[in-house]
C-alpha cells in the first residue's frame, strides 16, 4: 500500500459546542445550522464548512468538545462575537 504524507494549513472562523458524546450526531448539525444563519457575518469565508471534535478517549469520557467553522481566505485580527 502506498501512501503519501500531505502538509496543509487552512484558516478556520467557528463555533464552540460541548455535549455528550451520544448526542454528537443531533448537536453538531444544530450547531452548524447556526454557524450558517451568520455566515454573512464572514466575508471572506469560502463556503467550506468544517467539523472539529475532541475524539472520545475511553468509556468514561461522556463529554466532548467540538468545533464548526467556515473556512476562509484572510487571517482575521479580530472575529465576530460569538466565534472562535
Amino acid at each position: 500500500m502506498d501512501y503519501q504524507s500531505l502538509n496543509y494549513n487552512f484558516r478556520l472562523v467557528g463555533v464552540k459546542g460541548r455535549g455528550a458524546y451520544e448526542n454528537f450526531h443531533k448537536e453538531v448539525p444544530l450547531l452548524a445550522k447556526q454557524l450558517w444563519s451568520r455566515a454573512k457575518e464572514l466575508q471572506s469565508h469560502l463556503g467550506i464548512e468544517i467539523a472539529l471534535f475532541e475524539p472520545k478517549t475511553d468509556i468514561q469520557h461522556l463529554e466532548g468538545n467540538y468545533y464548526v467553522g467556515l473556512m476562509v481566505n484572510d487571517a482575521f485580527n479580530k472575529v465576530p462575537k460569538g466565534w472562535s
